[in-house]
Protein backbone atom coordinates (compact mmCIF):
# COMPACT_ATOMS: atom_id res chain seq x y z
CA UNK A 1 0.00 0.00 0.00
CA UNK A 2 1.44 3.33 -1.07
CA UNK A 3 1.85 5.83 1.71
CA UNK A 4 0.65 9.47 1.60
CA UNK A 5 4.29 10.51 1.87
CA UNK A 6 5.20 8.73 -1.33
CA UNK A 7 2.31 10.39 -3.18
CA UNK A 8 3.33 13.84 -2.05
CA UNK A 9 6.94 13.19 -3.05
CA UNK A 10 5.89 12.04 -6.52
CA UNK A 11 3.71 15.10 -7.05
CA UNK A 12 6.52 17.41 -5.95
CA UNK A 13 8.91 15.82 -8.41
CA UNK A 14 6.43 16.21 -11.25
CA UNK A 15 5.95 19.91 -10.41
CA UNK A 16 9.71 20.40 -10.31
CA UNK A 17 10.15 18.66 -13.66
CA UNK A 18 7.38 20.73 -15.22
CA UNK A 19 8.91 23.95 -13.90
CA UNK A 20 12.30 22.92 -15.17
CA UNK A 21 10.93 22.16 -18.61
CA UNK A 22 9.23 25.56 -18.72
CA UNK A 23 12.44 27.27 -17.74
CA UNK A 24 14.32 25.35 -20.40
CA UNK A 25 11.72 26.27 -23.05
CA UNK A 26 11.89 29.94 -22.02
CA UNK A 27 15.66 29.85 -22.06
CA UNK A 28 15.64 28.25 -25.51
CA UNK A 29 13.28 30.96 -26.75
CA UNK A 30 15.55 33.64 -25.27
CA UNK A 31 18.57 32.04 -26.87
CA UNK A 32 16.74 31.84 -30.22
CA UNK A 33 15.64 35.47 -29.98
CA UNK A 34 19.14 36.46 -29.08
CA UNK A 35 20.49 34.59 -32.04
CA UNK A 36 17.91 36.22 -34.32
CA UNK A 37 18.71 39.61 -32.85
CA UNK A 38 22.38 39.00 -33.37
CA UNK A 39 21.60 37.92 -36.92
CA UNK A 40 19.52 41.09 -37.55
CA UNK A 41 22.18 43.24 -35.98
CA UNK A 42 24.81 41.54 -38.06
CA UNK A 43 22.74 42.03 -41.22
CA UNK A 44 22.07 45.66 -40.34
CA UNK A 45 25.74 46.13 -39.55
CA UNK A 46 26.64 44.50 -42.84
CA UNK A 47 24.29 46.76 -44.76
CA UNK A 48 25.62 49.78 -42.92
CA UNK A 49 29.16 48.72 -43.78
CA UNK A 50 28.13 48.28 -47.40
CA UNK A 51 26.57 51.75 -47.44
CA UNK A 52 29.69 53.24 -45.92
CA UNK A 53 31.83 51.39 -48.41
CA UNK A 54 29.70 52.61 -51.29
CA UNK A 55 29.79 56.14 -49.91
CA UNK A 56 33.57 56.00 -49.65
CA UNK A 57 33.76 54.56 -53.15
CA UNK A 58 31.46 57.25 -54.58
CA UNK A 59 33.31 59.98 -52.75
CA UNK A 60 36.48 58.93 -54.56
CA UNK A 61 34.91 59.15 -58.01
CA UNK A 62 36.15 62.15 -60.02
CA UNK A 63 32.65 63.56 -60.50
CA UNK A 64 32.12 63.65 -56.73
CA UNK A 65 35.45 65.31 -56.11
CA UNK A 66 34.44 68.31 -58.17
CA UNK A 67 34.52 71.64 -56.38
CA UNK A 68 31.01 72.72 -55.28
CA UNK A 69 31.04 75.50 -57.89
CA UNK A 70 31.46 73.02 -60.76
CA UNK A 71 28.89 70.59 -59.36
CA UNK A 72 26.45 73.49 -59.12
CA UNK A 73 27.04 74.28 -62.80
CA UNK A 74 26.26 70.64 -63.62
CA UNK A 75 22.95 70.89 -61.76
CA UNK A 76 22.08 74.24 -63.32
CA UNK A 77 22.93 72.97 -66.80
CA UNK A 78 20.50 70.11 -66.26
CA UNK A 79 17.85 72.63 -65.19
CA UNK A 80 18.40 74.78 -68.27
CA UNK A 81 17.97 71.84 -70.67
CA UNK A 82 14.85 72.79 -72.73
CA UNK A 83 13.92 69.13 -73.14
CA UNK A 84 13.44 68.63 -69.40
CA UNK A 85 9.68 69.03 -68.84
CA UNK A 86 9.64 68.23 -65.11
CA UNK A 87 8.65 71.03 -62.75
CA UNK A 88 11.85 70.38 -60.75
CA UNK A 89 14.19 68.74 -63.29
CA UNK A 90 17.19 68.64 -60.97
CA UNK A 91 15.21 66.59 -58.39
CA UNK A 92 16.08 63.41 -60.33
CA UNK A 93 19.76 64.13 -59.73
CA UNK A 94 19.19 63.72 -55.99
CA UNK A 95 18.76 59.98 -56.56
CA UNK A 96 22.22 59.54 -58.01
CA UNK A 97 23.93 59.26 -54.64
CA UNK A 98 23.83 60.54 -51.06
CA UNK A 99 26.46 63.18 -51.77
CA UNK A 100 24.40 64.69 -54.58
CA UNK A 101 21.23 64.55 -52.50
CA UNK A 102 22.91 66.36 -49.61
CA UNK A 103 24.38 68.88 -52.04
CA UNK A 104 20.94 69.66 -53.52
CA UNK A 105 19.31 70.05 -50.12
CA UNK A 106 22.06 72.38 -48.91
CA UNK A 107 22.27 74.60 -52.03
CA UNK A 108 19.73 77.46 -51.77
CA UNK A 109 20.07 78.61 -55.38
CA UNK A 110 18.58 75.32 -56.61
CA UNK A 111 15.36 76.19 -54.76
CA UNK A 112 15.17 79.66 -56.26
CA UNK A 113 12.58 78.84 -58.92
CA UNK A 114 9.23 78.06 -57.32
CA UNK A 115 6.38 76.81 -59.53
CA UNK A 116 3.15 77.04 -57.55
CA UNK A 117 0.18 74.87 -58.44
CA UNK A 118 -2.72 73.84 -56.18
CA UNK A 119 -0.71 72.88 -53.08
CA UNK A 120 1.23 75.15 -50.75
CA UNK A 121 3.52 72.36 -49.46
CA UNK A 122 6.03 72.82 -52.27
CA UNK A 123 5.91 76.61 -51.84
CA UNK A 124 6.67 76.28 -48.11
CA UNK A 125 9.50 73.79 -48.73
CA UNK A 126 11.16 76.01 -51.34
CA UNK A 127 10.85 79.12 -49.18
CA UNK A 128 12.60 77.22 -46.40
CA UNK A 129 15.39 75.68 -48.48
CA UNK A 130 16.08 78.81 -50.54
CA UNK A 131 17.06 80.52 -47.28
CA UNK A 132 18.05 84.09 -48.07
CA UNK A 133 18.60 83.79 -51.82
CA UNK A 134 16.33 85.71 -54.20
CA UNK A 135 13.42 83.80 -55.72
CA UNK A 136 11.49 83.45 -58.97
CA UNK A 137 7.86 82.59 -58.13
CA UNK A 138 5.46 81.52 -60.87
CA UNK A 139 1.79 80.71 -60.31
CA UNK A 140 0.30 78.17 -62.71
CA UNK A 141 -3.15 77.57 -61.21
CA UNK A 142 -5.86 79.46 -59.36
CA UNK A 143 -6.71 76.62 -56.95
CA UNK A 144 -4.20 77.66 -54.29
CA UNK A 145 -6.15 78.80 -51.19
CA UNK A 146 -5.89 82.53 -50.65
CA UNK A 147 -4.70 81.99 -47.08
CA UNK A 148 -1.65 80.08 -48.35
CA UNK A 149 -0.57 83.10 -50.39
CA UNK A 150 0.32 84.73 -47.06
CA UNK A 151 3.39 82.46 -46.98
CA UNK A 152 5.06 84.97 -49.32
CA UNK A 153 4.49 88.02 -47.13
CA UNK A 154 7.66 87.63 -45.00
CA UNK A 155 9.72 87.07 -48.16
CA UNK A 156 8.77 90.00 -50.44
CA UNK A 157 12.29 91.42 -50.10
CA UNK A 158 13.59 88.21 -51.74
CA UNK A 159 11.27 88.24 -54.77
CA UNK A 160 13.35 88.50 -57.92
CA UNK A 161 10.55 87.49 -60.31
CA UNK A 162 6.80 87.23 -59.79
CA UNK A 163 4.60 85.99 -62.60
CA UNK A 164 1.16 84.52 -63.22
CA UNK A 165 0.43 82.07 -66.03
CA UNK A 166 -3.31 82.33 -65.48
CA UNK A 167 -5.90 84.84 -64.28
CA UNK A 168 -5.38 85.72 -60.65
CA UNK A 169 -8.09 84.38 -58.36
CA UNK A 170 -10.32 87.24 -57.06
CA UNK A 171 -9.82 85.88 -53.53
CA UNK A 172 -6.08 86.52 -53.84
CA UNK A 173 -6.37 90.24 -54.45
CA UNK A 174 -6.15 91.59 -50.86
CA UNK A 175 -3.06 89.50 -50.06
CA UNK A 176 -1.51 90.06 -53.48
CA UNK A 177 -1.86 93.82 -53.21
CA UNK A 178 -0.21 93.58 -49.79
CA UNK A 179 2.67 91.61 -51.34
CA UNK A 180 3.07 94.14 -54.16
CA UNK A 181 2.95 96.91 -51.59
CA UNK A 182 5.81 95.37 -49.60
CA UNK A 183 9.58 95.55 -49.91
CA UNK A 184 10.30 94.82 -53.60
CA UNK A 185 13.87 96.05 -53.74
CA UNK A 186 15.04 92.78 -55.35
CA UNK A 187 12.23 92.54 -57.94
CA UNK A 188 13.48 92.40 -61.53
CA UNK A 189 10.54 90.83 -63.40
CA UNK A 190 6.79 91.28 -62.90
CA UNK A 191 4.16 89.54 -65.04
CA UNK A 192 0.74 90.51 -63.72
CA UNK A 193 -2.46 88.89 -65.01
CA UNK A 194 -5.44 90.11 -62.92
CA UNK A 195 -8.82 88.44 -62.48
CA UNK A 196 -11.38 88.75 -65.30
CA UNK A 197 -12.79 92.27 -65.55
CA UNK A 198 -16.07 91.34 -63.83
CA UNK A 199 -14.07 90.62 -60.64
CA UNK A 200 -11.54 93.37 -61.00
CA UNK A 201 -11.35 97.15 -60.98
CA UNK A 202 -9.20 98.09 -63.97
CA UNK A 203 -8.37 101.44 -62.38
CA UNK A 204 -6.59 100.02 -59.33
CA UNK A 205 -2.99 101.13 -59.11
CA UNK A 206 -0.07 98.81 -58.30
CA UNK A 207 1.92 101.82 -57.08
CA UNK A 208 5.04 100.71 -58.91
CA UNK A 209 7.79 103.30 -58.72
CA UNK A 210 11.51 103.30 -59.36
CA UNK A 211 12.27 103.98 -55.69
CA UNK A 212 10.26 100.91 -54.59
CA UNK A 213 11.50 98.65 -57.42
CA UNK A 214 14.98 99.95 -58.30
CA UNK A 215 16.01 96.72 -60.11
CA UNK A 216 12.82 96.20 -62.15
CA UNK A 217 13.65 95.77 -65.84
CA UNK A 218 10.82 93.57 -67.20
CA UNK A 219 7.20 94.68 -66.77
CA UNK A 220 4.30 92.76 -68.31
CA UNK A 221 0.84 94.01 -67.31
CA UNK A 222 -2.60 92.98 -68.51
CA UNK A 223 -5.86 94.77 -67.72
CA UNK A 224 -4.62 97.00 -64.92
CA UNK A 225 -3.35 100.54 -64.50
CA UNK A 226 0.00 101.25 -66.12
CA UNK A 227 2.63 102.94 -63.93
CA UNK A 228 3.17 106.62 -64.49
CA UNK A 229 6.57 106.95 -62.81
CA UNK A 230 8.85 108.30 -65.53
CA UNK A 231 12.04 107.11 -63.79
CA UNK A 232 10.67 103.56 -63.78
CA UNK A 233 9.59 103.63 -67.44
CA UNK A 234 12.91 105.06 -68.58
CA UNK A 235 14.91 102.13 -67.11
CA UNK A 236 12.93 99.13 -68.37
CA UNK A 237 14.37 96.64 -70.85
CA UNK A 238 10.97 95.10 -71.63
CA UNK A 239 7.60 96.86 -71.45
CA UNK A 240 4.42 94.98 -72.30
CA UNK A 241 1.05 96.62 -71.72
CA UNK A 242 -2.24 95.05 -72.79
CA UNK A 243 -5.63 96.73 -72.25
CA UNK A 244 -4.15 98.90 -69.50
CA UNK A 245 -5.61 102.21 -68.40
CA UNK A 246 -3.18 105.05 -67.73
CA UNK A 247 -2.79 108.55 -66.32
CA UNK A 248 -0.08 109.32 -68.88
CA UNK A 249 -0.50 111.64 -71.82
CA UNK A 250 0.82 110.71 -75.25
CA UNK A 251 3.62 113.26 -74.80
CA UNK A 252 4.56 111.78 -71.41
CA UNK A 253 4.80 108.29 -72.88
CA UNK A 254 6.91 109.47 -75.79
CA UNK A 255 9.22 111.34 -73.40
CA UNK A 256 9.65 108.16 -71.34
CA UNK A 257 10.61 106.23 -74.49
CA UNK A 258 12.97 108.99 -75.58
CA UNK A 259 14.82 108.80 -72.25
CA UNK A 260 15.12 105.00 -72.34
CA UNK A 261 18.26 103.85 -74.15
CA UNK A 262 17.96 100.32 -72.67
CA UNK A 263 14.59 99.24 -74.08
CA UNK A 264 14.80 95.93 -75.97
CA UNK A 265 11.16 94.80 -76.18
CA UNK A 266 8.07 96.99 -76.55
CA UNK A 267 4.67 95.29 -76.78
CA UNK A 268 1.53 97.44 -76.74
CA UNK A 269 -1.98 96.09 -77.23
CA UNK A 270 -5.08 98.26 -76.96
CA UNK A 271 -3.05 100.87 -75.08
CA UNK A 272 -2.18 103.81 -77.33
CA UNK A 273 -5.85 104.80 -77.51
CA UNK A 274 -5.88 105.27 -73.72
CA UNK A 275 -3.17 107.93 -73.78
CA UNK A 276 -4.62 111.41 -73.64
CA UNK A 277 -3.54 114.20 -75.97
CA UNK A 278 -1.89 114.08 -79.37
CA UNK A 279 1.17 112.11 -80.40
CA UNK A 280 3.88 114.70 -80.81
CA UNK A 281 7.54 113.97 -80.27
CA UNK A 282 9.38 116.16 -77.74
CA UNK A 283 10.45 119.42 -79.47
CA UNK A 284 14.12 118.47 -79.34
CA UNK A 285 13.41 115.20 -81.18
CA UNK A 286 10.89 116.23 -83.81
CA UNK A 287 13.47 116.24 -86.57
CA UNK A 288 15.47 113.10 -85.77
CA UNK A 289 12.71 111.14 -84.00
CA UNK A 290 12.87 108.96 -80.87
CA UNK A 291 15.87 106.63 -81.13
CA UNK A 292 15.52 103.15 -79.61
CA UNK A 293 18.96 101.73 -80.44
CA UNK A 294 18.62 98.41 -78.56
CA UNK A 295 15.07 97.56 -79.55
CA UNK A 296 14.85 93.93 -80.72
CA UNK A 297 11.09 93.41 -80.81
CA UNK A 298 8.24 95.84 -81.43
CA UNK A 299 4.66 94.55 -81.33
CA UNK A 300 1.61 96.79 -81.77
CA UNK A 301 -1.90 95.29 -81.89
CA UNK A 302 -5.54 96.20 -81.42
CA UNK A 303 -5.09 99.82 -82.44
CA UNK A 304 -6.49 101.60 -85.44
CA UNK A 305 -4.09 101.44 -88.41
CA UNK A 306 -3.92 105.24 -88.48
CA UNK A 307 -2.83 105.49 -84.83
CA UNK A 308 -0.26 102.74 -85.37
CA UNK A 309 1.13 104.65 -88.34
CA UNK A 310 1.36 107.94 -86.43
CA UNK A 311 3.11 106.30 -83.46
CA UNK A 312 5.62 104.47 -85.67
CA UNK A 313 6.46 107.62 -87.61
CA UNK A 314 7.94 109.12 -84.42
CA UNK A 315 10.31 106.22 -83.72
CA UNK A 316 13.75 105.36 -85.07
CA UNK A 317 14.41 101.63 -84.78
CA UNK A 318 17.39 99.36 -85.63
CA UNK A 319 17.54 97.49 -88.97
CA UNK A 320 17.52 94.15 -87.09
CA UNK A 321 14.10 94.73 -85.52
CA UNK A 322 11.50 91.97 -85.19
CA UNK A 323 8.36 93.93 -86.10
CA UNK A 324 4.83 92.69 -85.55
CA UNK A 325 1.92 94.99 -86.45
CA UNK A 326 -1.77 94.14 -86.32
CA UNK A 327 -4.71 96.45 -87.02
CA UNK A 328 -8.47 96.16 -87.19
CA UNK A 329 -10.38 98.30 -89.67
CA UNK A 330 -13.67 97.56 -87.92
CA UNK A 331 -16.68 98.73 -89.90
CA UNK A 332 -14.67 100.94 -92.26
CA UNK A 333 -16.27 100.81 -95.70
CA UNK A 334 -14.17 99.16 -98.41
CA UNK A 335 -14.19 102.25 -100.63
CA UNK A 336 -12.49 104.19 -97.80
CA UNK A 337 -9.60 101.73 -97.60
CA UNK A 338 -7.05 102.58 -100.23
CA UNK A 339 -4.08 100.45 -99.08
CA UNK A 340 -4.92 98.14 -96.14
CA UNK A 341 -1.37 96.97 -95.40
CA UNK A 342 0.44 100.24 -96.06
CA UNK A 343 -2.06 102.02 -93.78
CA UNK A 344 -0.25 100.44 -90.80
CA UNK A 345 3.13 101.86 -91.81
CA UNK A 346 4.59 105.34 -91.39
CA UNK A 347 4.23 107.77 -94.31
CA UNK A 348 6.71 107.22 -97.17
CA UNK A 349 8.72 110.31 -96.23
CA UNK A 350 9.86 108.77 -92.91
CA UNK A 351 9.06 105.09 -93.41
CA UNK A 352 12.58 103.77 -93.91
CA UNK A 353 14.00 106.07 -91.24
CA UNK A 354 11.50 104.72 -88.73
CA UNK A 355 11.58 101.08 -89.90
CA UNK A 356 14.80 100.31 -91.81
CA UNK A 357 14.00 96.58 -91.49
CA UNK A 358 11.61 97.08 -94.44
CA UNK A 359 14.62 97.64 -96.69
CA UNK A 360 17.08 95.38 -94.92
CA UNK A 361 19.28 93.21 -97.16
CA UNK A 362 18.65 90.35 -94.71
CA UNK A 363 15.00 90.13 -95.78
CA UNK A 364 15.05 87.32 -98.34
CA UNK A 365 11.53 85.83 -98.32
CA UNK A 366 8.03 87.34 -98.29
CA UNK A 367 4.78 85.47 -97.73
CA UNK A 368 1.43 87.21 -98.24
CA UNK A 369 -2.03 85.89 -97.37
CA UNK A 370 -4.55 88.06 -99.17
CA UNK A 371 -8.10 86.99 -98.40
CA UNK A 372 -11.48 88.71 -98.62
CA UNK A 373 -11.41 90.03 -95.03
CA UNK A 374 -7.87 89.36 -93.87
CA UNK A 375 -4.48 90.55 -95.14
CA UNK A 376 -1.25 89.24 -93.66
CA UNK A 377 2.33 89.67 -94.83
CA UNK A 378 5.42 88.32 -93.11
CA UNK A 379 9.07 88.02 -94.01
CA UNK A 380 11.82 85.53 -93.35
CA UNK A 381 15.39 86.68 -92.95
CA UNK A 382 18.77 85.02 -93.02
CA UNK A 383 18.37 84.44 -89.27
CA UNK A 384 16.07 85.46 -86.43
CA UNK A 385 18.75 87.76 -85.09
CA UNK A 386 18.62 89.62 -88.40
CA UNK A 387 15.04 90.83 -87.89
CA UNK A 388 11.65 90.05 -89.41
CA UNK A 389 8.34 91.72 -90.27
CA UNK A 390 4.74 90.59 -89.76
CA UNK A 391 1.83 92.80 -90.84
CA UNK A 392 -1.82 91.90 -90.34
CA UNK A 393 -5.05 93.77 -91.12
CA UNK A 394 -8.59 92.58 -90.37
CA UNK A 395 -11.91 93.90 -91.64
CA UNK A 396 -15.38 93.29 -90.22
CA UNK A 397 -16.74 93.38 -93.78
CA UNK A 398 -16.26 89.84 -95.15
CA UNK A 399 -16.26 91.00 -98.76
CA UNK A 400 -14.08 94.07 -98.21
CA UNK A 401 -11.40 93.08 -100.73
CA UNK A 402 -12.96 90.36 -102.83
CA UNK A 403 -11.53 91.78 -106.05
CA UNK A 404 -8.44 93.28 -104.51
CA UNK A 405 -5.67 90.78 -105.09
CA UNK A 406 -4.01 93.36 -107.32
CA UNK A 407 -4.22 95.93 -104.51
CA UNK A 408 -2.76 93.43 -102.05
CA UNK A 409 0.17 92.80 -104.37
CA UNK A 410 0.63 96.54 -104.78
CA UNK A 411 0.70 96.94 -100.99
CA UNK A 412 3.42 94.30 -100.70
CA UNK A 413 5.51 96.11 -103.28
CA UNK A 414 4.88 99.47 -101.60
CA UNK A 415 5.93 98.13 -98.19
CA UNK A 416 8.96 96.09 -99.26
CA UNK A 417 9.96 97.64 -102.56
CA UNK A 418 13.31 98.72 -101.17
CA UNK A 419 14.29 95.20 -100.03
CA UNK A 420 16.50 94.29 -102.95
CA UNK A 421 17.66 90.87 -101.73
CA UNK A 422 14.24 89.18 -101.84
CA UNK A 423 14.57 85.79 -103.55
CA UNK A 424 11.25 84.16 -102.60
CA UNK A 425 7.64 85.37 -102.87
CA UNK A 426 4.59 83.34 -101.84
CA UNK A 427 1.01 84.57 -102.27
CA UNK A 428 -2.06 82.82 -100.85
CA UNK A 429 -5.51 84.18 -101.61
CA UNK A 430 -9.10 83.66 -102.59
CA UNK A 431 -9.41 86.80 -104.69
CA UNK A 432 -9.42 87.79 -108.32
CA UNK A 433 -8.47 90.88 -110.29
CA UNK A 434 -4.73 90.61 -110.69
CA UNK A 435 -3.34 91.73 -114.02
CA UNK A 436 -0.38 91.45 -116.33
CA UNK A 437 0.88 94.74 -114.94
CA UNK A 438 0.77 93.41 -111.37
CA UNK A 439 3.18 90.60 -112.23
CA UNK A 440 5.39 92.87 -114.30
CA UNK A 441 5.68 95.13 -111.23
CA UNK A 442 6.45 92.17 -108.95
CA UNK A 443 9.29 90.89 -111.10
CA UNK A 444 10.62 94.35 -111.75
CA UNK A 445 10.61 95.25 -108.05
CA UNK A 446 12.27 92.02 -106.96
CA UNK A 447 14.74 91.25 -109.79
CA UNK A 448 16.54 88.57 -107.74
CA UNK A 449 13.48 86.35 -107.32
CA UNK A 450 14.30 82.65 -107.56
CA UNK A 451 11.05 81.21 -106.20
CA UNK A 452 7.41 82.23 -106.80
CA UNK A 453 4.42 80.48 -105.22
CA UNK A 454 0.83 81.39 -106.00
CA UNK A 455 -1.68 79.28 -104.09
CA UNK A 456 -5.47 79.40 -104.04
CA UNK A 457 -5.82 82.59 -106.05
CA UNK A 458 -8.50 83.08 -108.66
CA UNK A 459 -7.40 84.33 -112.01
CA UNK A 460 -5.70 83.39 -115.26
CA UNK A 461 -2.20 82.82 -116.56
CA UNK A 462 -0.78 86.36 -116.67
CA UNK A 463 2.39 85.25 -114.88
CA UNK A 464 3.39 83.01 -117.79
CA UNK A 465 2.80 85.82 -120.26
CA UNK A 466 5.29 87.98 -118.37
CA UNK A 467 7.84 85.17 -118.16
CA UNK A 468 7.86 84.52 -121.91
CA UNK A 469 7.94 88.17 -123.01
CA UNK A 470 10.32 88.51 -125.98
CA UNK A 471 11.14 84.80 -126.13
CA UNK A 472 9.46 84.25 -129.49
CA UNK A 473 12.30 86.11 -131.21
CA UNK A 474 14.67 83.31 -132.33
CA UNK A 475 17.45 85.61 -133.53
CA UNK A 476 19.49 85.19 -130.37
CA UNK A 477 18.97 81.48 -129.79
CA UNK A 478 22.31 80.51 -131.34
CA UNK A 479 24.50 82.56 -128.99
CA UNK A 480 26.41 81.17 -126.02
CA UNK A 481 24.66 80.44 -122.75
CA UNK A 482 25.45 83.81 -121.21
CA UNK A 483 24.08 85.70 -124.20
CA UNK A 484 20.98 83.52 -124.44
CA UNK A 485 20.15 83.76 -120.72
CA UNK A 486 20.65 87.54 -120.72
CA UNK A 487 17.74 87.84 -123.16
CA UNK A 488 15.41 85.86 -120.89
CA UNK A 489 13.20 87.93 -118.60
CA UNK A 490 14.01 87.30 -114.92
CA UNK A 491 16.64 84.61 -115.57
CA UNK A 492 17.23 83.88 -111.85
CA UNK A 493 13.81 82.24 -111.49
CA UNK A 494 14.30 78.54 -110.67
CA UNK A 495 11.20 77.34 -108.86
CA UNK A 496 7.47 78.02 -109.40
CA UNK A 497 4.44 76.74 -107.50
CA UNK A 498 1.21 77.66 -109.32
CA UNK A 499 -1.83 76.08 -107.69
CA UNK A 500 -4.89 78.23 -108.16
CA UNK A 501 -8.26 78.68 -109.77
CA UNK A 502 -7.08 78.67 -113.38
CA UNK A 503 -9.11 76.42 -115.69
CA UNK A 504 -6.92 73.81 -117.38
CA UNK A 505 -7.85 74.62 -120.96
CA UNK A 506 -5.78 73.34 -123.86
CA UNK A 507 -4.79 76.94 -124.61
CA UNK A 508 -3.50 77.58 -121.06
CA UNK A 509 -1.52 74.33 -120.97
CA UNK A 510 -0.05 75.07 -124.40
CA UNK A 511 0.94 78.62 -123.38
CA UNK A 512 2.64 77.46 -120.18
CA UNK A 513 4.53 74.74 -122.03
CA UNK A 514 5.60 77.19 -124.71
CA UNK A 515 6.95 79.57 -122.05
CA UNK A 516 8.88 76.85 -120.25
CA UNK A 517 10.28 75.37 -123.45
CA UNK A 518 11.53 78.75 -124.69
CA UNK A 519 13.18 79.51 -121.34
CA UNK A 520 14.85 76.08 -121.31
CA UNK A 521 16.19 76.60 -124.84
CA UNK A 522 17.91 79.78 -123.61
CA UNK A 523 19.58 78.12 -120.63
CA UNK A 524 17.00 79.10 -117.99
CA UNK A 525 15.37 75.75 -117.39
CA UNK A 526 13.30 75.59 -114.19
CA UNK A 527 14.66 73.28 -111.50
CA UNK A 528 11.20 72.74 -109.97
CA UNK A 529 7.59 73.23 -111.08
CA UNK A 530 4.39 72.39 -109.20
CA UNK A 531 1.12 72.96 -111.06
CA UNK A 532 -2.50 72.71 -110.04
CA UNK A 533 -5.50 73.58 -112.24
CA UNK A 534 -9.28 73.47 -112.09
CA UNK A 535 -10.61 70.75 -114.40
CA UNK A 536 -13.55 72.11 -116.30
CA UNK A 537 -12.30 72.03 -119.89
CA UNK A 538 -9.57 69.38 -119.65
CA UNK A 539 -10.17 66.40 -117.36
CA UNK A 540 -7.65 65.21 -114.81
CA UNK A 541 -7.10 62.03 -116.80
CA UNK A 542 -6.44 64.01 -120.01
CA UNK A 543 -4.04 66.25 -118.11
CA UNK A 544 -2.07 63.28 -116.80
CA UNK A 545 -2.02 61.51 -120.16
CA UNK A 546 -1.35 64.42 -122.54
CA UNK A 547 0.38 67.27 -120.72
CA UNK A 548 2.20 65.89 -117.67
CA UNK A 549 4.83 64.05 -119.83
CA UNK A 550 5.44 67.27 -121.76
CA UNK A 551 5.94 69.28 -118.56
CA UNK A 552 8.34 66.65 -117.26
CA UNK A 553 10.40 67.08 -120.41
CA UNK A 554 10.98 70.84 -120.01
CA UNK A 555 11.76 71.13 -116.27
CA UNK A 556 14.12 69.26 -113.96
CA UNK A 557 11.43 68.21 -111.49
CA UNK A 558 7.66 68.36 -111.97
CA UNK A 559 4.67 67.60 -109.73
CA UNK A 560 1.06 67.87 -110.80
CA UNK A 561 -1.13 68.92 -107.87
CA UNK A 562 -4.46 68.23 -109.59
Amino acid sequence: MTSRTDCNSSSSMEDTASSTMGDLTHSAALIQNAELSLSDDAEAATKQNEREALYLHNSCLPVNRLPPELLLELFLGYVRDPYKSSRVPWARLRGVCLHWSQFALSTPILWRRIDVYASSRWLALCLQNARETTMDVMFHARELPAADLCLLLPHTHRLRSLSFRTHISPEWMPTLLEILGGDLTALENLHYFPPPSEHHNLSHHLALTHSRTPLLHTLDLVGTRAPSDMALLSRLRKLSLSACSTDLTASDFLSALASNARLEVLELSHFLDNLSGRFNAPPSLREEGIALPRLRRLCLSDHSPHLTSVFLSLLRTPPTLNLNLSGDLGETEPDQIVSPIVWLLPPPSVRLSALPILASPTVTSITARLYQWFYEVHTDSLGSEKGSVSLEVLSANVNSWYTWLGQGIADVLDAFGSAQEVTSLTIYGDQASHSLTDWENVLRTFPKLEHISMVGTIGNSELWTVLQAGLDDDNDINGDNAERSSSVPYPRLKRIVYNGGVDATHAVCTDVLHCLRKRAERGCRLSSLELGFVHRSVSYEQMKAIYVPQFEAVVDWFAYLG
